[in-house]
């Protein structure tokens, strides 16, 4: 059945789509054309459109696919993107998030811990390794200056995921962000900024009147306070003694995006982030969850990522920094925060340095995690949600691996 248009019921559809979603809980869409859900996963949806039913047209060649969960569908989400570097704490943030009954519209891919070819396919590759292939992620295009080796020099610790099925997007993440945020309706976006704020302040140079559309903009970066270490006394950064990496690498865009966005702009700093580690009673409780060996041993390599970096530099076990992004989104309750005037240093030998000044402006900043353990209890129970019930011994399965499983 070939058709250029159809005409439909609003209230079947919606009707029909909401029963879908609770089959196919993953994978859905919305027309352009039309607020109604539509679902990917139906083999028969076109007949969704039959001409049978009453209503405006829809013209089936608008339609563009924007993924969502079936709590997005029935709650009427905002739109959710999580802009990234790449690395392993971004499977740990989409999967807190996915798990809790929030959508996720996008990712987009930024230059950070590595460069953009391996940042874009380790963003492409993870989503599909969550169970979400139809979540489109988006390429970066513009490099940033400065590499730590936080996550090895493929960005995942040596992890191979295995290849989505489905085409890797060509449209660069600036350009997608542009279209899909400035014809967004006011307050209707989340952002997740975990890397570098190259794309957002792009995006915000290019259409100012994006900044109307932005609901909240969540971020990691920056670090206010000096932090015990063993080699330097104190230290307030990871990638210098002054400066955390995701905005020492691009500090003018930092500085940008927090002065455009002010009170919008939810900051999880280093200081912040720290509150929660992979100690070694972590990694026994992920291997007591009732999970396929292979993604234990997976899980465990990601989690210990910066292990290196952060026991000669701090002293400790390694972070999960980007993932509080999403635990706070869906736990508030777990931080305290509070209001403080940040500034950014932009050049010079303090080049990133955050700080609390008198002419900054004002963010709400994350200053403490109040219960690290349920933090990761929440993880934990993401983690079995996602992998749980997957069948290793299906040759359908695509499974990743460690470089530590294959020496």
């Amino acid at each position: 059945m070939k058709l250029s248009t159809a005409v439909i019921s609003a209230a079947s559809l919606l009707h029909t789509t909401n029963s879908y979603a609770h089959q196919h809980q993953n994978h859905t869409a919305y027309a352009l054309a039309s607020p109604l859900p539509i679902d990917l996963k139906t083999s028969n949806f076109i007949d969704l459109f039959k001409p049978s039913n009453t209503c405006p047209a829809i013209n089936l060649n608008r339609i563009t696919y924007a993924p969502m969960t079936e709590h997005a569908l029935l709650s009427n989400q905002p739109t959710h993107i999580l802009d990234g570097d790449g690395g392993g704490d971004e499977a740990t943030l989409a999967s807190v998030l996915l798990s809790h009954g929030r959508s996720l519209d996008a990712l987009t891919s930024v230059a950070g811990n590595v460069g953009c070819d391996a940042v874009s396919k380790n963003m492409h590759a993870l989503i599909h390794w969550l169970g979400y292939p139809n979540i489109p992620a988006y390429p970066c295009q513009e490099e940033a200056n400065a590499r730590d080796g936080a996550h090895g020099s493929n960005g995942l610790a040596g992890v191979t995921l295995p290849d989505s099925p489905v085409p890797r997007q060509t449209i660069h993440s600036v350009d997608f962000l542009l279209k899909r945020v400035a014809n967004a309706p006011k307050e209707s976006v989340v952002l997740f900024a975990s890397g570098p704020l190259t794309n957002i302040a792009e995006l915000l140079k290019r259409e100012p009147r994006c900044a109307e559309s932005i609901q909240q903009l969540l971020v990691m970066g920056g670090s206010l306070r000096d932090m015990p270490a063993p080699n330097d006394g104190t230290r307030r950064g990871n990638i210098t003694p002054d400066a955390e990496f995701n905005f020492f690498s691009d500090p003018s865009a930092a500085a940008y995006v927090l002065k455009t966005l002010n009170n919008k702009v939810t900051l999880f700093p280093m200081d912040c982030t720290h509150q929660l580690t992979f100690t070694a009673d972590r990694a026994e409780q992920l291997n007591q969850l009732d999970l396929p060996a292979h993604i234990k041993e997976i899980l465990t390599t990601l989690l210990n990522g910066p292990a290196e970096l952060e026991l000669a530099k701090f002293g400790i076990s390694p972070v999960i920094h980007d993932t509080h992004l999403a635990l706070y989104y869906v736990r508030p309750d777990l931080y305290d925060v509070e209001t403080q005037r940040v500034c950014v240093t932009e050049s010079g030998p303090q080049q990133g340095r955050t700080e609390q000044c008198s002419d900054g402006p004002p963010l709400k900043v994350c200053t403490k995690l109040t219960d690290p353990n349920e933090a990761f209890t929440l993880i934990s129970e993401s983690y079995v949600k996602h992998f749980g019930e997957r069948d290793s011994s299906n040759p359908n399965e695509q499974t990743a691996t460690s470089s530590e499983t294959l020496t």
